[in-house]
C-alpha cells in the first residue's frame, strides 16, 4: 500500500488501494474505538500522542487540493512526481484549487468521547496509510480521518459549473410543520430578508456563505452550494423549516471528525426530523465510516438521512450515501423518459433517483471579473446547477412535505414515496 501527500496541499493525502481506487485522508491521524485498550497502547507504543487539547493551528493561508487523480495527473509519463503549483496555472487553479483563510475551516471539538472513539496523532513523519496497514494485519480496529467533499466536485465535474439565471417566483405559503437541517457551506443571508425565504429558513451569523476568502474577485469554488441547496428545499416544500448550518468550507471539504461532531452538536436541532447532506467521499476500505456510524446512531430514532450517491459514474460504495441508515439519492435527467444522469454514481446501495441536471434555486450575488459573455461569474441571487448535490434535497423535501401532508414520521413518508414512485430500468425508484 502506499499514500501520497497532494503535491499542492500537504493538509491532504490520497490513499491508494490495490485496486487502484483512491480515498482522501487527513494525514497524521487515526481513529480508534474508545475502549479499545490494545490499539490504544499499541499505538502510543508507535509514538502517537491523543489529542484531547485544540489541534495546532494551520496556516494562515493553504492550498486544499482534493480532486480524483484522473482530472489532474500527479506524475509525469516517466512515473516522476509532479511539482506542479496552482501559480504556475492560474487558469488550473481557479477550477480546481482554492487557497482559503483559516477562518473559513470549521474548528473541531478537540474529544471524541461522547461518540465513543479516540483520535491520534501520529509521530512526525510517520505515514498514516502504511502505519494503519500495519495495525490493521495485528487486528487492530483503526481508521484514518477521511476526508469528504461536496457534490459536484469544484471542477465542476461532471456536470457543469453553477450558471447565472433569472429569478423565479416565491412557491405557495404553508405554515411550518417539520425541520430539515442543511450541513453545507452555509446561506446567503440577504436571503433571510426575502419574506417568502425567511419564513421557511433559520440561520446563525456564523452560517453565512463565504464567498472569496483569497479575494482574487472570483466565486470560490463552492461559494453558494449551500444556499442552493436550501433554496431547493424551500422551494419545493412549502410547509417545512429549513435549518441551514455552515460546516464546510468555500471549496467543499469536510472530515469523518468534523461531520460526527458537529451531527453530535446537532442532535436536538435534528430531533425527529430529516438530515440533508450533500457530500461524500470512499473509505479505505469501502466499509462505512465507523466515527461517522457512531454519530448517526445517536440520532432520533424516526429521524431520516439523506445523501447525494456522488457524482463519479461508479458503482464503488460512496459514504455517508452508502450507509446502511442513509437514504443515496442518484441523479436523473428530466423528461418524460428519464434516465440515470451519465455523471451519477448507481448501484444496488442507491436507495433512489431524482432530478439533478440543471435545476434552477436560490444563489449567493457576486459579481466575478468577466471572463465570457455572459459573464459565468456574475450571479444575482439565482443560478442553476447539476449533481447529486441537488437531487439529495429533493428527496429530502419530499420526505418532509409528506410528513406535513400525511402527519405520519419521516421514515414512514419514505416508504410512502417508494410505493408510489416511478421504476428507473433495473436501477431504483424515482421520488421527484
Amino acid at each position: 500500500m502506499d499514500s501520497e501527500r497532494h503535491p499542492a496541499d500537504p493538509t491532504v493525502a490520497f490513499g491508494r488501494r490495490p485496486d487502484g481506487t483512491e480515498y482522501l485522508y487527513v494525514p497524521g491521524e487515526l481513529i480508534t474505538d474508545a475502549e479499545d485498550d490494545r490499539s490504544a497502547t499499541r499505538l502510543e507504543g508507535l509514538g502517537a500522542v491523543e489529542r484531547t487539547d485544540d489541534p495546532p493551528p494551520l496556516p494562515d493561508r493553504h492550498i486544499i487540493g482534493a480532486h480524483r487523480s484522473s482530472y489532474l495527473p500527479r506524475h509525469d509519463p516517466d512515473g516522476r512526481p509532479l511539482t506542479w503549483r496552482p501559480e504556475s496555472d492560474p487558469d488550473l487553479a481557479h477550477r480546481g484549487l482554492a487557497r482559503i483563510d483559516r477562518a473559513n475551516q470549521p474548528v473541531a471539538a478537540p474529544a471524541l468521547g461522547d461518540l465513543s472513539k479516540r483520535r491520534w496523532y501520529l509521530p512526525d513523519g510517520a505515514d498514516t496509510v502504511e502505519m494503519m496497514h500495519r495495525l490493521r494485519k495485528e487486528k487492530k480496529r483503526v481508521q484514518p480521518n477521511h476526508v469528504y467533499a461536496l457534490q459536484p466536485w469544484w471542477f465542476g465535474h461532471p456536470g457543469n459549473l453553477p450558471r447565472p439565471d433569472a429569478a423565479f417566483g416565491p412557491p405557495p405559503s404553508g405554515k411550518a410543520a417539520l425541520d430539515v437541517t442543511v450541513l453545507d457551506t452555509g446561506i446567503r443571508s440577504g436571503w433571510l430578508e426575502d419574506d417568502w425565504f425567511a419564513s421557511r429558513v433559520e440561520a446563525g451569523a456564523d452560517d453565512e456563505e463565504l464567498l472569496d476568502t483569497d479575494a482574487d474577485g472570483c466565486r470560490d469554488a463552492q461559494a453558494g452550494h449551500g444556499t442552493f441547496i436550501t433554496g431547493v428545499i424551500a422551494n419545493r416544500a412549502p410547509n417545512v423549516r429549513v435549518r441551514a448550518r455552515r460546516l464546510l468550507s468555500s471549496v467543499g471539504l469536510t472530515s469523518d471528525v468534523l461531520l460526527a461532531i458537529k451531527i453530535h452538536e446537532l442532535i436536538e436541532t435534528i430531533g425527529s426530523g430529516v438530515l440533508s447532506l450533500s457530500l461524500g467521499g470512499y473509505t479505505f476500505d469501502d466499509r462505512p465510516p465507523r466515527l461517522l456510524s457512531a454519530a448517526l446512531r445517536l440520532l432520533h430514532r424516526d429521524a431520516v438521512v439523506v445523501a447525494a450517491a456522488g457524482n463519479n459514474s461508479s458503482n464503488r460504495p460512496f459514504y455517508p450515501a452508502a450507509m446502511e441508515e442513509v437514504v443515496a439519492v442518484g441523479s436523473i435527467c428530466d423528461g418524460d423518459n428519464p434516465t440515470r444522469s451519465q455523471f451519477s454514481n448507481f448501484g444496488d446501495w442507491v436507495d433512489c433517483y431524482a432530478h439533478g441536471e440543471d435545476v434552477h434555486s436560490t444563489m449567493i450575488i457576486h459579481s466575478g471579473p468577466v471572463v465570457g459573455s455572459p459573464d459565468p461569474d456574475d450571479f444575482d441571487g439565482y443560478a442553476r446547477w447539476s449533481g447529486t448535490s441537488f437531487a439529495a434535497p429533493r428527496v429530502a423535501a419530499a420526505i418532509a412535505q409528506t410528513v406535513a401532508d400525511e402527519g405520519i414520521k419521516p421514515r414512514d413518508a419514505f416508504v410512502k414515496l417508494l410505493t408510489s414512485a416511478q421504476t428507473l430500468a433495473a436501477e431504483g425508484s424515482i421520488i421527484v
